[in-house]
Formats: C-alpha cells, sequence, structure tokens
C-alpha cells in the first residue's frame, strides 16, 4: 500500500512540477485560465469580485483585474492582519491602491471608504498550490482563506493547472472545499463531497 503524502510533501511535488515549465508553457495555460473564467457564467454574473495580486509563483492574476475593471465590475482585494490571522477586502479602481505588505505580497492600501464586507462580493478567486477533485485545497499555509470563508455565501473559484490536480488532499475539519474549479480543460463544478 502507497503512504499517503502530507500536506508539505504534496506542496513540494506540485511546486517541482510547476518550476519545470517553460515561461512559453505558463503563459499558455494562463491564457486559456483566463478565458475559461471570462466566459463562464459566474464571472458573468458576478458584479464584485475578491481577487488577489498574484506573485511570480502564481498564475497572472493582473489581466483579470484589468479585464474586470473593462466590463464595469467592482475588483475587491485581500489584505491580511497577520496578528488576528484575517483577510479585510478593499476595492481598488486603480493599481496605485496598491502597496507591498505582509510577506511582501502585493496588497490594498487600507481605506475606510473603500473597504468591503463579504457579503458585498459575489465570486472570490480563491488561490492555492494543489488540489484534489473535491475541490479541497492546500494552500500556502496561512489558513486565511479558510478561516474568511467559513460564513462567506458568494461564490468560489480558483485557477489552477492540472499539474496541481492531485488524486486526494489531507482534510481536516475545518478545510473548505470550493464550488469551481478552472483548468486547461475548462471549469468545472465540483459535486461530489466526501465527509471528513
Amino acid at each position: 500500500m502507497v503512504p499517503k503524502l502530507t500536506k508539505d510533501q504534496l506542496r513540494k511535488q506540485v511546486v517541482t512540477k510547476l518550476a519545470q515549465l517553460t515561461e512559453q508553457e505558463k503563459v499558455k495555460i494562463e491564457k486559456m485560465l483566463l478565458h475559461h473564467l471570462v466566459n463562464s457564467s459566474v464571472w458573468k454574473e458576478a458584479q464584485t469580485i475578491g481577487i488577489t495580486c498574484s506573485t511570480k509563483s502564481e498564475w497572472d492574476t493582473y489581466p483579470l483585474i484589468e479585464k474586470a475593471w473593462e466590463e464595469g465590475k467592482v475588483v475587491a482585494v485581500p489584505k491580511t492582519i497577520p496578528k488576528q490571522r484575517v483577510m479585510l477586502f478593499y476595492r481598488i479602481d486603480s493599481f496605485s491602491h496598491l502597496e507591498e505588505g505582509h510577506h511582501n505580497l502585493i496588497e490594498p492600501i487600507p481605506n475606510k471608504e473603500r473597504y468591503i464586507t463579504k457579503d458585498r462580493i459575489d465570486l472570490i478567486l480563491v488561490p492555492g498550490l494543489v488540489f484534489d477533485k473535491r475541490g479541497y485545497r492546500i494552500g500556502f499555509g496561512g489558513g486565511y482563506y479558510d478561516r474568511f470563508l467559513k460564513d462567506y455565501s458568494g461564490i468560489t473559484v480558483s485557477l489552477l493547472s492540472r499539474l496541481q490536480l492531485v488524486k486526494s488532499i489531507p482534510i481536516e475539519k475545518h478545510d473548505l472545499h470550493v464550488q469551481y474549479v478552472i483548468t486547461e480543460s475548462g471549469i468545472e463544478k465540483v459535486t461530489k463531497q466526501s465527509e471528513v
């Protein structure tokens, strides 16, 4: 019997696979993910979109932010508050509303007038590193999204390459799955959930 891999082992495995992509392959995958997302009903029906500003090791979200503005949508970006281990979302109307924050992440400059409560966000793009077909994910280790999404009633979607899909992820009671996954093949609604 093959021993189950830990979350850290799965993270390392996927990081290694992604590191082997050429710049051209990465750009090609990003274009496919963007195409599938912006042509989906979840995107078209959403007025306010929660989205992170990607780092170099993630799929590029900047073209999606620009596309949302182009379509008159509200873009809300999370600001992490490390002491409380929470996220607050703020509307950005320009990249000048961003600054370097915790862990060198690009985050919104806090502004009370731009604060957006979670009930006003229709769709959240949930980042992650490793995913399984049930929509469970392994993130970057902070647990911010699991805490934020606990009582979130909007739609959750993740962008990922098939390289990031594994058969099964070890899950704990607090882990939440996303409702949709988008890969190079298209958008898929996660239907079958198994209990922890």
